[in-house]
């Protein structure tokens, strides 16, 4: 995967801007973190567009349900004198659920007159975070922390629907059973928020953090590969700007220090991310009448799940 050796270089400066301020900083003590998170995710997309001038409001309607990914997450911080920079991103392929493609004849998701179901085959996601923020609270070992967080984040998640059968009207399965559709949902988004740590009991702590998402741009790339009438590079494609969303994890914490060494930790917990795009225009890129463009209803994308990870923080 592609994803895999970008997210490479993505951590390797992420390192190289976690430790220049470690190595400016000579009189102040500098507190480095590394970590490793898995998380055993669930998610779900969708989007759609209305018709020439907007008759019916729901022309097309397209969801992608329960597409499964075990995300593998890195993250790099520093606190010095307060102030935070933190980076970090994640990888995962994409396996699993549902997609379903309806078409409406009338207003408001009504006269359907075409609706079809396919397997959401492999492909992957991908996302990067980039965080600044300060401390407000403690930071003492041992006596929890709060901190306010303001950055940006870029997340992509790609599927393919193959398998594809026409339930209305009922034809059955498509000649062709190779790709069907295959799409990309892309967000660009700047969030703000907040986080904090909790001890409950000797070496037990709860950690949690909230991020709102007041705006995003939004980009959506998609092929028709069975539907001749339409180009193929791409099919579609939508913009839309604004929007809004929110980011919630919350773990149990668990100090190893005293067992194993100095500054390690281990952390389970559960993660819910959820963007919506707002409306915007979407192009229908059809080979004989051109490129039209259509009123887009917006998109959403959620993931949520379990997480596990390690952490190792030590100071300079």
């Amino acid at each position: 995967m592609n994803t895999v050796k970008n997210f490479k270089m993505v951590w390797a400066l992420a390192l190289a801007i976690i430790l220049a301020p470690a190595v400016a900083a000579r009189t102040e003590t500098v507190s480095l973190s590394f970590g490793a998170k898995t998380w055993i995710s669930s998610g779900s997309s969708d989007w759609s567009e209305g018709g020439v001038g907007g008759v019916p409001n729901v022309l097309s309607e397209l969801k992608w349900v329960d597409v499964d990914s075990v995300v593998v997450e890195l993250t790099a911080e520093a606190v010095y004198s307060r102030f935070i920079l933190r980076i970090g991103g994640g990888v995962g392929d994409i396996g699993g659920g549902t997609f379903e493609d309806k078409d409406y004849a009338g207003d408001d998701r009504t006269q359907l007159f075409s609706d079809s179901l396919s397997t959401a085959d492999e492909d992957g996601l991908l996302f990067v975070n980039g965080d600044v923020g300060y401390r407000l609270l403690g930071g003492q070992k041992g006596e929890g922390f709060l901190d306010l967080l303001f950055g940006s984040q870029y997340w992509k998640e790609s599927y393919i629907a193959t398998k594809g059968v026409q339930v209305t009207p009922a034809t059955g399965a498509f000649a062709d059973q190779g790709k069907g559709i295959t799409e990309d949902f892309k967000w660009t988004s700047i969030r703000l928020g907040a986080r904090g740590e909790i001890p409950l009991l000797q070496d037990l702590s709860f950690r949690g953090g909230v991020f709102f998402i007041p705006w995003s741009k939004f980009t959506l790339v998609d092929i028709h590969h069975l539907r001749t009438d339409l180009k193929q590079d791409p099919s579609f494609k939508a913009s839309a700007s604004g929007g809004f969303g929110f980011q919630i994890d919350a773990a149990l914490t668990f100090d190893l220090g005293r067992y194993l060494l100095e500054g390690l930790s281990v952390e389970a917990g559960y993660q819910y991310w959820y963007l919506d795009s707002g409306d915007g225009d979407i192009t229908s890129r059809s080979i004989t009448a051109g490129d039209i463009k259509l009123p887009f209803n917006g998109a959403t994308t959620t993931r949520h799940g379990a997480t596990v990870g390690i952490s190792y923080r030590f100071r300079l």
